[in-house]
């Protein structure tokens, strides 16, 4: 595949403004999320707006990479963060352990506990209660866990949090149709 080719991936993403650290845009090949750099992109990419190509959504919340070739509410949220990368794979996330990296396009090689990651996180920046999910993973030190577990904690941070009541709501029912 093309060094400078990254794909958007939560859902493919179509339309959005994808641009590298140095103001480089990439333009987006017709399908399937691909967006192309003229040159190589320098890191950090962020990308904002555009619409899922699915379903015609539109698409909320920026995305951005470290590096890699794509951008997903779970480099997103990582974003170059090694040691929460670490924290997760330490506590043993089943779905997490025996990956080479977080940064897959998991709609291709359908990877379904990747995509209810990805949409999880999706809520928890959508939301910007990622301090308190950050937070509650902290506590966490079994090594038992499970994409349940995550689930469960999600809709507690959520719970606790200071958002709306009908956001809460429509959060964790967007949570419970994921899982």
């Amino acid at each position: 595949s093309n060094k400078n080719t990254v794909t958007a991936v939560d859902g493919y993403i179509k339309g959005a403004t994808i641009v590298d650290a140095n103001g480089q845009k990439a333009t987006y090949d017709g399908q399937d999320g691909k967006y192309t750099f003229k040159n190589s992109p320098a890191y950090p990419i962020q990308l904002t707006g555009g619409i899922l190509e699915d379903t015609n959504e539109i698409f909320d919340i920026k995305m951005t990479a470290s590096k890699g070739l794509v951008l997903s509410p779970i480099t997103t949220f990582l974003n170059g963060d090694d040691a929460l990368r670490q924290k997760l794979t330490d506590n043993g996330f089943s779905y997490i352990k025996n990956l080479k990296g977080f940064s897959v396009d998991y709609m291709a090689i359908g990877n379904a506990d990747l995509a209810k990651l990805s949409q999880l996180l999706y809520v928890v920046l959508r939301q910007d209660i990622t301090d308190d999910f950050v937070s509650e993973l902290n506590k966490i030190d079994d090594s038992n866990n499970s994409l349940d577990d995550l689930f469960a904690m999600t809709t507690k941070v959520i719970d606790n949090s200071s958002l709306k009541d009908d956001i809460k709501t429509a959060s964790k029912n967007l949570l419970t149709s994921v899982k």
